[in-house]
């Protein structure tokens, strides 16, 4: 499917979700950020009513899921030893997030180090 379609953001966390569980954790970071680096208006999972119609993004649903992949990301990271790549992931959840429940995690995840 990623392959077919990269611009799915739901493929990229269902496939990094696989790859954890199967504890290959660098095909997990892979997918993980490319997960993050699709932007909303790209997401076919957003896209509008029709073929060929334009995304509509659901911004503070994009939000919410980017903290949340962030959080996942830094998880395989710290697992991996990659610390600063981790911290990295948790801060900017913590900006996405805002005050979700994905900026909680991080703030401990990052406690904890």
């Amino acid at each position: 499917a990623v392959a077919i379609d990269p611009f799915d953001r739901d493929v990229h966390r269902r496939l990094g979700e696989c790859h954890v569980a199967l504890g290959s954790d660098e095909l997990a970071v892979r997918e993980y950020e490319a997960l993050l680096a699709v932007p909303a208006a790209l997401d076919r999972a957003a896209a509008g009513p029709g073929p060929g119609a334009p995304p509509v993004p659901d911004q503070e649903a994009y939000q919410v899921a980017q903290a949340d992949a962030c959080v996942a990301l830094a998880r395989v990271l710290l697992r991996l030893d990659r610390g600063d790549a981790a911290r990295s992931a948790l801060e900017r959840a913590i900006r996405e997030a805002l005050e979700r429940g994905a900026a909680a995690q991080a703030r401990e995840l990052l406690e904890r180090r």
